[in-house]
């Protein structure tokens, strides 16, 4: 979170000496995992107004999201083996261009997972991924995802 606070003010200044020198966004996407300081990354991009794609229990459930709903919380493993079952060889670099077909389900299906989780008052609880709002933002940029 530290390194887009610093890119984000440094885009500032670089664009108050030069106006065309500009960043559209700056988003920081970052996962649950095992990391103990999730809390304090999102009051940071909160405070440094920065959105954020964050997943719970990790990347791989935006990924799962592609071929499957899911609905019950799982853990990092469960969504790592999700992403093995449906994309044989699958170790950390998924094959975007096979995942491009599928999209639009991704989207759809992160869409209504976040929803269903703030109606049960559980935000950001697993299961919970938020790129589907990054890859939103990049489409209203003009961008190819």
């Amino acid at each position: 979170m530290e390194v887009a606070a610093e890119v984000k003010k440094a885009a500032k200044r670089k664009r108050r000496e030069d106006p065309n020198e500009d960043y559209s966004a700056i988003w920081c996407v970052f996962d649950q995992d095992d990391h103990l300081l999730v809390r304090e990354a999102l009051q940071q991009a909160s405070a440094n107004n920065i959105p954020v794609a964050y997943s719970n229990p990790n990347f791989e459930l935006w990924l799962s999201l592609h071929f499957q709903s899911q609905t019950a919380p799982l853990t990092r493993q469960e969504a790592a083996r999700c992403c093995a079952q449906h994309m044989p060889g699958y170790e950390k670099i998924p094959d975007t261009m096979a995942l491009l077909p599928l999209l639009e389900a991704a989207l759809l299906r992160a869409s209504e997972l976040k929803n269903r989780q703030e109606e049960r008052g559980v935000p950001r609880e697993s299961p919970w991924t938020e790129v589907h709002e990054l890859v939103a933002a990049i489409r209203s940029l003009g961008g190819s995802a």
